[in-house]
């Protein structure tokens, strides 16, 4: 009886774990904090170490007026807002924007993503997903030339001495 208990409650507890870890994942900015539109990735303004999206020009610049509205508006609605250093850099289970306070090390180089759910994912079966990594795809990132630079990967390009 107390084995089955204790399973129970380790069950329960994984679920709650797992269900919190994809709330994380789902909580990134779709919508534009000064109109509520739908954010456009080609517009954005970076400020204090945030990024923010916006649906047209003119959100951004009424967002320049007083950024710490929005920014406080977003946070308070429980919106993650996306870390500029690392905006540009995709989770590499979800395909998510990642979270540049969760990472792990593997084979030398730093892997970043969305949520601690992902984290954990990976670290089960890292091979699986760096099948799909960006140092094995054939093209390459426009903005960088580094193929790395769609996933959560820092390592340095071979040659290159870019940052992907």
């Amino acid at each position: 009886m107390f084995l089955r208990v204790s399973l129970a409650v380790l069950l329960l507890s994984t679920v709650a774990l797992i269900a919190e870890a994809g709330d994380d994942c789902a909580k990134y900015q779709t919508e534009c904090p000064v109109m509520g539109g739908k954010i456009d990735k080609s517009i954005y303004e970076d400020y204090e170490g945030k990024r923010v999206y916006f649906c047209c020009e003119s959100c951004r610049e009424e967002f320049k007026k007083d950024p710490d509205k929005y920014i406080n508006k977003m946070e308070e609605a429980g919106v993650r807002v996306y870390d500029a250093e690392v905006a540009d850099l995709k989770c590499p289970v979800t395909g998510e924007p990642v979270n540049k306070d969760v990472y792990t090390e593997y084979k030398g180089e730093k892997v970043y993503f969305c949520c601690e759910g992902c984290k954990a994912k990976f670290e089960e079966d890292p091979e699986k997903y760096m099948k799909a990594h960006a140092h094995h795809a054939e093209h390459s990132d426009k903005k960088t030339g580094c193929p790395a630079a769609r996933h959560g990967c820092e390592k340095t390009c071979m040659g290159a001495g870019k940052k992907g």
